[in-house]
């Protein structure tokens, strides 16, 4: 859930590179739409591009069983390399 940038294409290449699975959500979709996509389609991490955008997938939370991990690329969430890839890691196990 973020607006075009490099960072989305590279975390979608990783993810598909894992053997992972995308599931598009726009960063216009309401809160009620987001926990429906994700919570039919079993996410377990969702990247954001913002803080805002993150805390609108925390306030629905709870309505998406299965949710591990909301990261954000902006603010810092993502600059520490080794601590993505270790959580990249978990996620996959």
């Amino acid at each position: 859930m973020s607006p075009t940038r490099p960072e989305w294409t590279i975390a979608d290449l990783a993810i598909l590179a894992a053997a992972g699975v995308t599931v598009p959500v726009s960063e216009t979709d309401s809160p009620e739409r987001c926990a429906r996509v994700l919570g039919r389609t079993s996410a377990r991490l969702v990247l954001t591009g913002s803080r805002e955008l993150a805390e609108r997938i925390n306030g629905v939370g709870d309505d998406v069983g299965g949710l591990e991990q909301v990261l954000v690329f902006d603010g810092g969430a993502l600059d520490d390399r080794d601590d993505l890839a270790a959580r990249a890691s978990r996620v996959a196990t």
